[in-house]
């Protein structure tokens, strides 16, 4: 087999009469410039059962970024002070948390799918 030219550049194309590459299609095509590689990157080692080097995500930056959307979305929704005896603790780790433009595009996203599969 001779050495591809660009061994990193590949042209994709899907088969729209299988269900399976239409919805593949519509979920890269939502995906803004740049991040169709980085989306099938991670998808191919997860795929694969290998964990890729970047894209860790942490549960606490996605509950952070899932409050910043909610009080976005629903500000005058006040949240109800919880009993004193009450056995669940709220902990703000919002300080502890770095704003990741990926990581909160993919919720973002993942929120908007989600709005419109309850409507």
């Amino acid at each position: 087999m001779t050495a591809k030219k660009k061994p990193y550049s590949f042209t994709i194309g899907f088969n729209e009469k299988k269900a399976d590459h239409v919805r593949a299609a519509q979920i890269l095509n939502e995906l803004g410039k740049g991040e169709k590689s980085d989306y099938i990157a991670r998808c191919i080692l997860a795929y694969e059962g290998e964990k890729a080097e970047s894209g860790e995500v942490s549960f606490a930056a996605i509950r952070e970024i899932v409050r910043q959307i909610l009080q976005e979305d629903y500000p005058k929704i006040q949240q109800k002070p919880e009993p004193a005896d009450s056995a669940e603790q709220v902990i703000d780790l919002s300080e502890h948390t770095t704003q990741d433009s990926e990581l909160t595009q993919s919720v973002i996203r993942s929120m908007a799918a989600f709005r419109k599969s309850n409507t």
